[in-house]
């Protein structure tokens, strides 16, 4: 399966319909410009969007900056870093949750949440997706979201932003799978972000998901 989509990419690639971007990583569709994510955070570079078109992903965006007629494909928050302005706590919020939202995957982990507070994560004014949260459908524990009372029972809390002189520093809890939804696990951990974009993760905790009703953990995969 993985062979066949490398070569589908490349005869894309090959006539126009895809980018290559620097680092030879491949997109399936064409890239769009994310003006949603550049308006927030006063981006002086230009940032794309495209879906995903990597097999045995969860299905979300991919992004890339592009530089002359050239895209680099952004594998985390360093990648924008210099290139953006968190002016106060609500953009270094929205800044970390670019790596753990529903439609974006620039890291393995998604934040864990309630129900309730699901509205809280946003989509950056982009296209919805079809795995994007029905909050009355999707079973909990799917990307993290989880029952408040499995929420309060694993002692998790909602992110806490404190600003400081270089910046500001996130705590918040995450959820990670591990080979393909045979392993998940928890992480607790402390952001910062400068008022540039820098960016710097330290895990307080890592541990195995716990096991508790209104939580069954899952992340979906492409096939």
């Amino acid at each position: 399966m993985m062979k066949r989509c490398f070569i589908v990419a490349l005869l894309l690639t090959a006539i126009g319909i895809c980018p290559v971007y620097a680092n030879n990583a491949i997109s399936f569709y064409p890239m769009h410009k994310a003006t949603g994510i550049m308006k927030r955070f006063q981006m002086d570079k230009d940032l794309y969007y495209g879906i995903n078109g990597i097999a045995l992903l969860p299905i979300t965006y991919s992004f890339a900056l592009k530089n002359a007629k050239k895209y680099y494909l952004v594998r985390g928050l360093s990648d924008p870093s210099g290139h953006v302005q968190i002016a106060n706590a609500d953009d270094a919020l929205a800044y970390v949750r670019l790596q753990t939202s529903y439609t974006c995957h620039l890291a393995p982990d998604f934040e864990v949440i309630d129900r309730p507070h699901v509205f809280l994560i946003p989509n950056y004014g982009l296209p919805q997706l079809n795995i994007d949260l029905d909050v009355k459908t999707t079973p909990p524990g799917w990307y993290g979201v989880i029952s408040s009372q499995a929420f309060k029972k694993g002692g998790f809390s909602l992110p806490k932003v404190i600003a400081t002189t270089r910046g500001y520093i996130i705590t918040r809890w995450l959820f990670y799978d591990q080979n393909f939804n045979r392993h998940h696990r928890i992480r607790k951990v402390e952001e910062t972000v400068s008022a540039i974009g820098e960016y710097h993760c330290k895990i307080l905790l890592d541990r195995p998901a716990p096991k508790l009703r209104g939580a069954d953990w899952y992340v979906p995969y492409q096939e």
